[in-house]
């Protein structure tokens, strides 16, 4: 994290949301050492890399990620296969 969000100088709505929501502006403060910034973030990058991906009709492409999409919307998804 860099220090501009601790000054206000974000540039996004999420980016105030980091600093208005409890949780998220403790992880602010937990990673705005430069070191500790990059040991999370590539120990999260690792944890990504073991997701596997769905392919066919295992997945989905959802229009709103917090959100399955219902079983209307998902009629007409894109499908990929492998």
């Amino acid at each position: 994290m860099h220090k501009p969000y601790r000054v206000n100088e974000g540039l996004f709505v999420s980016d105030a949301a980091l600093l208005t929501n409890n949780g998220a502006s403790k992880t602010v403060d937990e990673l705005l050492d430069l070191q500790d910034f990059l040991t999370e973030f590539s120990q999260t990058m690792k944890r990504m890399s073991a997701i596997e991906v769905l392919t066919g009709t295992d997945g989905e492409i959802r229009k709103k990620c917090s959100v399955v999409n219902s079983a209307a919307a998902t009629s007409s998804k894109l499908v990929f296969s492998e």
